[in-house]
């Protein structure tokens, strides 16, 4: 019962620290997470991200029709 709450403790400081690094310490001009920001709102992420979705896409279609093919 101690290791569970001490493993938890732990962790939860942990994420706490990742938290606090990712929101408050300046890497250059912005934090971490104003560098993802502005990442994520470019057009190539824009597109990257449509083309995942599409491959997605056809990926759950082509396993919906093996799936598909094994039921009797």
């Amino acid at each position: 019962m101690i290791g569970f709450m001490v493993r938890t403790g732990v962790r939860m400081l942990s994420l706490a620290g990742v938290l606090y690094v990712t929101f408050f310490v300046p890497l250059g001009p912005h934090t971490l997470y104003g560098h993802l920001s502005r990442i994520a709102d470019t057009q190539e992420a824009g597109e990257l991200s449509q083309a995942v979705s599409v491959a997605a896409g056809e990926a759950y279609d082509a396993m919906k029709s093996r799936l598909s093919a094994l039921r009797p």
